[in-house]
């Protein structure tokens, strides 16, 4: 997936959910996670309403999908992975069903 489809596919789902004010970027963010190890796909910045693909792996366009829909729900809904963003991520999975294979 190219960075501006990654970008516009962010933006038009945010559109979709009524939640304003954030931008789309695309980036380096490294290859793993200073905090977990765990690769970086994309992350969410809330107090500066951001939502950042890497562009590592936009060669992957499920990847960056599952990307889009993870950091979306953040933005749903600001909880780090508890039952109430589970629940947002299944909303915005609904959305995109085909992604979250």
């Amino acid at each position: 997936m190219t960075a501006n489809k990654a970008i516009k596919k962010t933006a038009a789902l945010l559109e979709h959910l009524g939640i304003v004010g954030w931008t789309v970027l695309v980036e380096d963010l490294g290859d793993r996670s200073p905090v977990t190890g765990l690769r970086l796909f994309g992350t969410r910045r809330t107090a500066a309403k951001q939502i950042v693909i890497s562009t590592r792996y936009l060669d992957d366009d499920a990847e960056t999908m599952r990307t889009i829909l993870h950091e979306t729900a953040h933005a749903v809904l600001a909880d780090d992975h508890g039952s109430a963003f589970r629940w947002a991520l299944a909303h915005v999975r609904k959305l995109n069903p085909q992604a979250a294979e």
